[in-house]
């Protein structure tokens, strides 16, 4: 290996080293000076971070003077990680969970059920999902019941026709109780599915009642709102279909990807790879459906077209603040993290919120300052991308970290330049040397291998990892969260049961990434796709719940030369 690593050559003279360097430090310069002008138009991190904080400070005031419109405050509040023991929020939470008791739901506004049964659910899924289980539970029954036989939902008083807005927010609260592990009949989305294909109008947008005569025209509120449910629709149907493939036209060439180019959200292997993955080593009956998955797709790909063909962040058709809230969440769902054709739509977003929020915190808008400022808040802190497990990997100024010659690597024989940005080149090489570099975090290529060992195992070899216990047991022991985080994944393809009990242990893991890594782990090994319910952000209730769940089957499943082992496992 002297000379040599992983097929990358080494030795540079010094003199060569350093010409190159300095060449390249030039290079990366005039292209960062160029991406650093282009961006200066955009809201800085910082004018973000004082808006969404601002946003905060005047929900909390908000929604302790009044409780009849507090509820969705109170869910962007939480979502923006507020804690739910604050006493102003458990004050609506309590009230909330006072109108889900006995027989009858009871809403503030009758006419606004639908809207306010989903509201509570995101409350209570985000504050306590285990002491309000009964409530979530309970307000999922009373949607489901609420569902037209056309697959859409109506306000309770107009008999005529379903409306996409109804029906965005029921699918929505349906998907935030699936998150908690409430089972909902596949049926529900089937026909919600029937009815967005139904109503779609032939320019791929959505208008808010299609039924009636007259409707007007595609809305950007509305096709924001039905691109959302088209996808929770999808979700539940074909679990395993990839949300980043929806095409659209227009798409910019930086989106299209390579077939084995894999993107990564706070987990290693792409989360619909995992969910491919388990299915197909799990034996599950598929339910009879009306709506293929091909329809579904080339549904979601027009209203996507026409959110790109006719992108505003400003003076939108509907309401302005509600197509803010619903574009990030269709954006999320379709997994979107940027460019929506030639626009960024978060940094456009966000901009055009920094600029227009007033000195108290609020946004003005229809629904009066509450819901708006939520609406606002929600968008600002990707709020949808937070429910899905995701984590936003951000772009600096300029294209990227290291545009404007911060943080170059010492080796630049192994980098190349893509638009201001000094990456490294792909890492290949055996397994044991791929372990091998993860075994040092400071090693300059250390991501490179994690994800040549990701791409070696998945798209290449899954049987790669038999064997290689021992070494993947002693990574998942080191102080390091990203070689622990690796170590997970890596053990559940490795095909050995043993290793179950340092899964369990990870459950604990200080690290979510690391946690989330060992649940997936677990579902694999175990061939359990939805595992015992643990969610991305688990409250501690939970993770005891999951941990003695997942002791409790390994104690059924453990090889028989290792029960005398009980304490490990039990304690």
């Amino acid at each position: 290996m002297q000379g040599q690593f992983l097929g990358h050559p080494l030795g540079h003279s010094l003199k060569q080293r350093i010409a190159g360097k300095l060449a390249l430090l030039l290079v990366v310069l005039l292209v960062g000076s160029s991406a650093l002008c282009h961006g200066a138009e955009y809201a800085t991190e910082a004018e973000i971070k004082k808006a969404i904080e601002k946003s905060k400070t005047f929900l909390l005031a908000d929604i302790g003077s009044k409780t009849n419109r507090s509820s969705i405050g109170a869910v962007a509040l939480l979502k923006a990680g507020v804690k739910p023991s604050d006493k102003r929020v458990q004050k609506v939470l309590e009230d909330l969970a006072s109108r889900c008791q006995g027989d009858t739901f009871k809403p503030y506004r009758r006419h606004a059920g639908i809207y306010e049964a989903t509201v509570y659910i995101m409350a209570f899924a985000n504050s306590d999902p285990e002491k309000y289980k009964a409530e979530i539970q309970f307000l999922v029954d009373w949607l489901t019941k609420s569902q037209r036989e056309d697959g859409g939902w109506e306000y309770p008083d107009e008999k005529d026709s379903a409306d996409t807005s109804q029906s965005q927010y029921a699918l929505l609260g349906l998907w935030e109780a699936s998150i908690q592990g409430v089972e909902i009949d596949q049926s529900v989305f089937d026909r919600a599915a029937r009815w967005h294909l139904a109503t779609q109008r032939n320019d791929g947008g959505f208008t808010y009642e299609p039924g009636k005569s007259g409707t007007s025209s595609s809305t950007h509120s509305m096709t924001a709102a039905g691109t959302g449910s088209l996808h929770i629709c999808r979700m539940f149907m074909f679990p395993s279909t990839k949300d980043s493939a929806s095409p659209f036209a227009g798409d910019s060439s930086a989106r299209k990807k390579k077939a084995g180019d894999r993107k990564k959200f706070g987990v290693l292997e792409d989360p619909d790879l995992v969910e491919a993955e388990l299915e197909k080593s799990a034996t599950k009956s598929a339910p009879s459906r009306t709506v293929g998955g091909a329809a579904l797709n080339v549904s979601i790909g027009k209203s996507l077209n026409w959110l790109n063909q006719n992108f505003v962040v400003s003076n939108p058709t509907g309401w302005p603040m509600y197509y803010l809230y619903s574009l990030e969440r269709a954006m999320a769902l379709a997994n979107i993290e940027e460019e929506l054709g030639n626009h960024d739509w978060y940094r456009e977003g966000a901009t055009h919120l920094v600029r227009s929020q007033n000195e108290r915190g609020d946004w003005r808008g229809n629904g009066g300052p509450g819901p708006s400022t939520a609406f606002g808040l929600m968008f600002l802190t990707r709020a949808t991308h937070k429910t899905l497990g995701r984590r936003r990997v951000r772009r600096k100024i300029g294209g990227g970290l290291l545009a404007g010659g911060r943080g170059l690597p010492d080796d630049l024989s192994s980098t190349s330049i893509e638009g201001g940005t000094v990456k490294q080149r792909k890492m290949t090489g055996p397994v044991d040397e791929l372990l091998a570099v993860l075994e040092d975090p400071q090693n300059a290529n250390f991501f490179q291998a994690q994800e040549a060992l990701v791409e070696t195992v998945i798209l290449g070899d899954p049987k790669a990892l038999v064997g290689k216990t021992d070494k993947l047991l002693k990574l998942a022991s080191t102080k390091n969260d990203e070689v622990r985080r690796t170590a997970m994944w890596a053990l559940g393809r490795s095909q050995d049961i043993t290793v179950v009990p340092t899964l369990i242990q990870a459950l604990n893991d200080p690290n979510l990434d690391t946690m989330v890594e060992a649940r997936n782990a677990l579902r694999f090994i175990s061939k359990r796709i939805d595992g015992f319910g643990l969610p991305v952000q688990p409250s501690d209730k939970e993770r005891e719940r999951a941990i003695a769940r997942w002791k409790k089957w390994y104690l059924t499943v453990r090889p028989y030369d290792e029960q005398d082992d009980l304490l490990s496992v039990e304690q």
